[in-house]
């Protein structure tokens, strides 16, 4: 599609109404694992690199690409089933 670009991305969420301090909490401890020299290798051997973006900064990234992806189906006539 001219002008998207698009990068795959895996994550994990939690509940609505999580509490803050434990969604720093498990992101920093998930962080930490993914820093580990043989979880590291994995993820490379993945083609993949890890992230670890803090929780408000990936829910400000899920917003955009939910527009971003909302305004592609829009323009192309796409409706929910």
């Amino acid at each position: 599609i001219k002008g998207i670009v698009q990068q795959n991305w895996f994550s994990l969420f939690g509940p609505g109404g999580m509490a803050p301090e434990l969604a720093r909490q498990l992101q920093s401890d998930f962080t930490a694992v993914l820093a580990e020299p043989d979880t590291l290798a994995k993820v490379h051997d993945l083609g993949a690199e890890p992230g670890g973006e803090a929780p408000d900064a990936f829910a400000r990234q899920v917003r955009e690409e939910i527009a971003l992806w909302a305004g592609v189906a829009k323009e192309a006539g796409i409706e929910p089933e």
